[in-house]
This record gives structure tokens, C-alpha cells and sequence, in this order.
């Protein structure tokens, strides 16, 4: 490819990508010009609301306020996402009408805002409550809005670019006001409005990075354990390696990235009985991270769609006293003392806060993110690569027996022929 076609694709792309800007600040404009009309919910009361009922095709969500913050009913109380209710909520006294429109109850169905349970054509209905525990706004969310894309505004850049185009994505949302009878459409998909619980919980969970050592154990006896001295380091397995064996550094290079983005999917009832969880005969994997932290994992039994049941608690077991610097000056010791304990607090207040979040629940995670250690000791090994055989060069000595040293064999000329015999001359008579 020469010089003149590459910017010939350069620019091809820039003008591209300019024209999906140019086309999506359109659309945006064109929004925010029909939006400002109007607030939909202008009295929205914001701080007033305590309670949120969400009920849809798949069932009903009830996310409740209470003195120690949001809670999911539907996953015994567990606390709720702050910033996704917080969000939401705020979004109600905001919103926009970007268009009204006028159907009538029968053709509520063509837009999905029939009453939850009326069949495929209902909606998500959402019902804001007090601290009386009445209502104090309800909506129902129905179908989406799409914008369809042209082949000059490709929703993808790289696709218009590849030769691809065309295709929609949601830009907006149809919403039933039922107190008025109102059908509005407005500038937000409201993809968050789900009754699926599980969207509303408080996914904080914990974090395990920089592992200084780790251990797997099974009923008190260690199935294997791993090392290093610095976090430049690789991990290193302890104990003999068998003969033909060799540590599969890759494996242990996921034991040290394992819980570095950990997160679940759910929270199991606190009801299950220990055996029922495999809480009674758990895995347990303990690891030390290099600012004296340790994290105690406790798995338990999968449970039957690709998950496994979990329990986690942490500690800081850290050095309690500061160690002076070799070339420490007397002038500087009050000042390091000073970092020295209030990092040492920061640290005692993490585990504490950690392991408040975590006592008292099972979560279920992915076996992903087990696998990595929940291996034996000899799933950490491989096979040693055998060393490749190579064949005699031509000329190369030939072995004999096995073992036995080569012996070279050369060609043997074959002696010159005798002359042949003359006949004797006759002897004269005597």
C-alpha cells in the first residue's frame, strides 16, 4: 500500500466518524429542542420516596428504604444498589416529554403499556411509594423507541468503514401516565427498569491483587500452596516436583490474577443449610496480600447452572509497629510515625468495613472465577517437554548394540588380480 492510498483510507475514516458525530448531535439537538417544552413530572418529590415497586413480564422487584439504606425484598434485604436507585430516582423529576401521544386504551398493547400480566403486549409498571406507604407516582414503562441508522451514519463506525450500515439502537422509551390516561414518549431508554433482582443489588465485593502467598486447603489438610518475595516476582509452587514433571507457570500465573475482578451474580438464601451449600466440607483458599491483608474464600457446592456457592472474610495482619529506616534522621521520626499509624487505622478500618459488607452471606459467582483455585496440586504440574529426537547424518558413525559406542565402517577395495600364469616353455629333451 503506497503513501497516497493510506491517507486516502485515513480520510475516508475521519469523514466517517465526523458524520456519525454530525448525525448523533442532530439527533441529540432535535431531542433537547422538542424536550424543553415541558418537565414531565415537575412536583416529582424526590426526597420523599421510601419505597419502589417494580413489576414486569418477569415478575416483581420491592426496593425499600430503611435506617441503614436501600434493601431488596426479593433477596432478603440484601442492601440494594445506592447509585442505580439514586440515579433513577432523580431521573423522575427530570424527565423530559419529547413527544406526546395520542392513543387511545385499545392500542395500548401496540405499544406495550397494557397492565403487568395482560399477556406479551403489557409493560413494566412502576409504582414510587411514601413513608405511609402510599403511592406517590405510578408509571408504566412500555416499548422502546428506535432510531434506525443509514448506511452514511453507521451506528459503528468501524462496520460503515468495513462496508457495513444500517441497523437501530434505542434512543427512547413510550411511558403511560395512568392517573391522566397520558401516553408520552421520552428522551430515555430506562434500561435499568427491570424487576429482575438481581439488577438492583449492591455489587461491591471484594478485591484480592498483589498476592505475596495462597493456600487451598480441604479439610484442614493443604492440597498445595504458592509464594514470592516481590511483586515483581512469579509465584512459585512449594514442595518437590515429580520426575518428569515441571510446574505449569500459567496456572499459577491465574491463581495470582484470581478475585482481581471478582464479582457475583447473587445472593443464596440464608435459610440454605450448610450441606445444602457444601459449607460443611468447603474448599478453602486463604491468601496474603503484600499490605498484610488476608483473604479467606470459602466455595462450596456449584449449584447447578454454572455457578458455586461462596463465603469471604478478610483481616489485616499487617506489621503493627513501624520498623526505622537504616539512615533515619531523629527529626524525621514523628512525621513517618504519624503516616505510619494512620495508614495503619486506614487498614484496620477496610478489613472491618469489608468483612460487615460480607458476614452473614453466601454469594454465588461464576465457577470462573474458582477455577483458577480450586485445582489439585497435580493440575498445577505438566508433562516436561521431551527433548527432540534427531536422526544420524549421513556418514555419522552407526551404533551397534544399544548404548554401545559407534563403529565407523569403511569400504574395503578389493586387492588387485594375480597376473595370470604363463605357460611354462617346454623344456628341451635331454
Amino acid at each position: 500500500m503506497n503513501k497516497k492510498q493510506l491517507f486516502l483510507i485515513f480520510g475516508v475514516a475521519i469523514v466517517l466518524v465526523g458524520s456519525v458525530f454530525m448525525a448523533r448531535s442532530g439527533r441529540q439537538s432535535t431531542w433537547q429542542g422538542q424536550a424543553t417544552a415541558e418537565t414531565l413530572l415537575p412536583n416529582f418529590p424526590v426526597n420523599d420516596v421510601t419505597g419502589l415497586e417494580i413489576t414486569g413480564k418477569g415478575g416483581t422487584v420491592k426496593l425499600v428504604r430503611k435506617d441503614d439504606g436501600w434493601r431488596v425484598a426479593e433477596r432478603f434485604d440484601y442492601p440494594a444498589s445506592y447509585s442505580t436507585l439514586k440515579e433513577f430516582i432523580v431521573k423522575m423529576g427530570e424527565m423530559k416529554a419529547a413527544q406526546s401521544v395520542k392513543v387511545g386504551a385499545s392500542q395500548y398493547g401496540r405499544l406495550n403499556l397494557e397492565e403487568p400480566g395482560k399477556g406479551e403486549n403489557s409493560g413494566t409498571k412502576v409504582v414510587f411509594t411514601g413513608k405511609d406507604g402510599k403511592a406517590l407516582q405510578t408509571l408504566v414503562f412500555g416499548k422502546e423507541h428506535t432510531k434506525k441508522t443509514d448506511d452514511a451514519a453507521p451506528a459503528n463506525p468501524m462496520m460503515g468503514m468495513m462496508g457495513g450500515g444500517g441497523g437501530s439502537w434505542p434512543d427512547g422509551r413510550y411511558l403511560l401516565l395512568p392517573e391522566s390516561n397520558r401516553v408520552v414518549l421520552v428522551s430515555d431508554s430506562f434500561s435499568a427498569v427491570d424487576p429482575d433482582p438481581t439488577r438492583w443489588l449492591e455489587k461491591e465485593f471484594f478485591k484480592l491483587t498483589d498476592i505475596k502467598d495462597g493456600r487451598l486447603t480441604v479439610a484442614d489438610q493443604e492440597v498445595w500452596s504458592v509464594s514470592r518475595d516481590s511483586k515483581t516476582a512469579e509465584l512459585a509452587l512449594a514442595g518437590p516436583v515429580p520426575e518428569g514433571k515441571e510446574v505449569d507457570t500459567g496456572k499459577l500465573s491465574s491463581i495470582k490474577s484470581a478475585f482481581g475482578w471478582a464479582s457475583f451474580t447473587d445472593v443464596a438464601d440464608p435459610a440454605l443449610k450448610p450441606e445444602e451449600m457444601g459449607m460443611d466440607t468447603p474448599r478453602t483458599y486463604t491468601a496474603r496480600d503484600f499490605d498484610g491483608f488476608v483473604y479467606t474464600v470459602r466455595i462450596g457446592k456449584e449449584t447447578g447452572d454454572g455457578k458455586v456457592y461462596v463465603q469471604a472474610e478478610a483481616a489485616f495482619d499487617g506489621p503493627k509497629e513501624r520498623t526505622p529506616e537504616a539512615d533515619e534522621k531523629p527529626e524525621d521520626k514523628p512525621k513517618k510515625d504519624d503516616e505510619f499509624a494512620k495508614k495503619l487505622q486506614e487498614n484496620k478500618d477496610k478489613a472491618e468495613v469489608t468483612n460487615r459488607r460480607l458476614k452473614g452471606w453466601t454469594y454465588v459467582v461464576s465457577k470462573y472465577t474458582v477455577d483458577s483455585v480450586t485445582k489439585t496440586r497435580e493440575e498445577l504440574l505438566k508433562d516436561k517437554a521431551k527433548p527432540p529426537e534427531t536422526k544420524p547424518e549421513a556418514g555419522a558413525p552407526v551404533g551397534g548394540e544399544a548404548g554401545a559406542p559407534g563403529v565407523e565402517v569403511k569400504a574395503v577395495e578389493a586387492a588387485p588380480a594375480a597376473p595370470e600364469a604363463t605357460p611354462a616353455a617346454a623344456a628341451p629333451a635331454p
